[in-house]
């Protein structure tokens, strides 16, 4: 199976674009099933800078979402989302963001039937950081 992914950057006067789109192979790892596997581990090599492991790249789209309460030592993950553009804008299921909501925690509470306020309930991705630059890790990034 192969995906289309697209991989955004800077132009020289700042303006994110389009740079590239590349079809990535989805292999099975030795001794899965065709139909239904974990996805085999290569090396992508797309146009420069865009050379990671295909986890890495697949996972720099498709990201957790997670809730942190100041104070708490855990995140707490909510689902997943997906970017759809180089800025940030990302799409999930609306049972995602009203989780904390419906749950109560953090201090959250609704205020009328189309706006809550999150106390100190503070949400955001983690997007994966490339193996290939030397360290492999999550960096949070908040979400609004």
């Amino acid at each position: 199976m192969e995906i289309l992914k697209v991989f955004f950057g800077k132009r020289g006067d700042g303006i994110w674009q389009i740079q590239s789109l590349k079809p990535i192979a989805l292999d099975p790892e030795d001794g899965c099933q065709a139909d239904f596997y974990k996805v085999k581990d290569d090396l992508f090599v797309g146009d420069i800078p865009f050379i990671g492991t295909i986890r890495s790249i697949m996972g720099q789209s498709i990201v957790p979402i997670v809730a942190n309460v100041p104070g708490e030592s855990v995140l707490r993950c909510l689902g997943t989302g997906f970017f759809v553009s180089c800025t940030g804008l990302m799409l999930t299921a609306a049972h995602i963001i009203t989780n904390p909501i419906e749950r109560k925690y953090g201090g959250v509470r609704e205020l009328d039937d189309q706006t809550w306020q999150l106390g100190e309930l503070k949400m955001g991705v983690m997007v994966p950081t490339n193996p290939l630059n030397g360290f492999q890790g999550y960096v949070f990034r908040s979400m609004e």
